[in-house]
């Protein structure tokens, strides 16, 4: 499962940033922190990288976000996961 933090910033208008929130927070796995300002901090946990692309393409196509800073990017799990189902398949032997 892909977890993303990060810090997006808003534009000024304050039509543009509720339309924005209520936009992103209606995207499975998205999680919103404290703001400060134009800016918010930002959770995005998905199931697949896919999944994440797609939040990610749509928090880039709002006119109520300015910018979008990753902090944090964990995909742990999955790299475990492709190295488990390596070492299980017998033709896939490490190098």
């Amino acid at each position: 499962m892909p977890v993303l933090g990060a810090v997006i910033t808003f534009a000024p208008d304050p039509g543009l940033r509720r339309a924005a929130e209520l936009g992103l927070s209606a995207l499975a796995g998205v999680t919103f922190g404290p703001s400060t300002g134009n800016r918010r901090a930002l959770v995005i946990a998905t199931t697949s990288t896919d999944e994440e692309k797609h939040v990610i393409e749509h928090l880039l196509s709002d006119p109520g976000v300015v910018d979008f800073q990753v902090a944090s990017h964990d995909i742990t799990d999955l790299i475990v996961d492709a190295e488990q189902a390596r070492d299980d398949d017998p033709g896939m032997a490490r190098s």
